[in-house]
């Protein structure tokens, strides 16, 4: 087998966190790897990731190692030089060593204290990106001996690499925010299309998303049918009101979507949340379970809320739950009855 040195490891470390950046979407995983790697390139006993908040000019703990992590994320430090070796760091834009803390006033005894880590040693670097400080990384401790130059050069490369973690969550927020917007404006559009059916995508969606709970979806197909659901009548901006029900508008809703690759999964359920369970739907007449489960869900809350928004007396409701349960097995998937009743049942005991 071969045997590699030090800084090779070291380097291979480096390389894999940089895969993760681009392979894991989820930061709080990113950061926690983060913390591993600072601890495996720098033989510390801890690490750390604390984030400026500009607003209160503050670091804070992002992630922090130990029993007592979360306690330790409570503690803000104020951005000042002399309240902590952080703040010293991040005010100054460059990295430092300390490897006998107790002699330096700088040092911030609260993480301590908050966990019941005593520490000997630190090494910070500041986490910078085109030019705004963003955080300090930390490790806290080294094994055995004194921090070296060589630690404080990798911990910089990985100061980097939370640096572009950090900018890339910052980005796909805008963009989740963004899409999220813009779905509602979609909604929007949709109730001033049809005032009669106003509040419907939004009903349909919780009716939906709360069967999807009691199915235990995974959380792709979760989302799949809470985005399917919310967009299902979208095809009907296409029509002219006059022929509003018409069975186009799932096909023109697909057409409408297709050019968005993140919606390839949602396509489906909108295209057939119209099948029925016994093949006499609309509009490729699947019958059973070739209708994909997540339009076979969407069709139930799709009907449910429709015939049931025309009703206004409470009598005349709990009349049409009895005789709308009877339609599993025919029109609507049988296996699906436990959950519908499980999400709407409240309502009408």
């Amino acid at each position: 087998m071969l045997k590699l040195d030090g800084e090779t490891k070291k380097l291979l470390t480096l390389n894999q966190v940089g895969q993760d950046l681009v392979t894991l979407g989820d930061l709080d995983m990113i950061l926690k790897k983060i913390m591993a790697a600072i601890k495996e390139i720098c033989a510390s006993e801890g690490s750390s990731v604390l984030l400026l908040d500009e607003k209160n000019q503050e670091l804070y703990f992002k992630e922090a190692a130990g029993e007592k992590g979360e306690e330790v994320k409570q503690i803000r430090i104020p951005l000042q030089e002399s309240s902590s070796i952080a703040g010293w760091v991040a005010i100054h834009r460059q990295s430092l060593m300390v490897n006998e803390v107790e002699h330096d006033p700088r040092h911030s005894k609260e993480a301590d204290k908050k966990s019941g880590f005593v520490t000997r040693s630190i090494l910070a670097s500041p986490v910078i990106w085109q030019e705004k400080v963003l955080g300090v990384i930390e490790a806290v401790n080294k094994k055995g001996r004194d921090f070296s130059e060589e630690d404080e050069t990798f911990l910089n490369l990985l100061a980097n690499q939370v640096a572009v973690a950090l900018n890339t969550a910052r980005l796909i927020g805008d963009l989740r925010n963004f899409f999220v917007h813009s779905v509602d404006l979609l909604i929007q559009l949709m109730d001033e299309h049809s005032p009669s059916q106003k509040g419907h995508s939004v009903r349909v969606a919780r009716i939906a998303t709360g069967m999807a709970r009691e199915l235990k979806l995974n959380q792709i197909e979760y989302e799949n049918l809470f985005y399917a659901a919310y967009l299902h009548d979208i095809g009907k901006l296409k029509l002219p009101i006059a022929t509003i029900n018409d069975t186009l508008h799932p096909v023109l809703a697909c057409r409408m979507l297709e050019p968005i690759r993140m919606f390839k999964d949602v396509i489906p359920i909108i295209r057939h949340h119209h099948e029925k369970f016994n093949g006499t739907g609309f509009p490729d007449r699947l019958a059973g379970k070739n209708i994909p489960l997540a339009a076979r869900i969407l069709s139930v809350a799709e009907d449910f809320d429709e015939q049931m928004a025309l009703l206004e007396a409470r009598n005349e409701k709990i009349n049409f739950y009895q005789s709308f349960l009877s339609g599993f097995g025919s029109l609507y998937d049988p296996g699906l009855l436990d959950a519908f009743k499980k999400t709407t049942s409240t309502s009408f005991e």
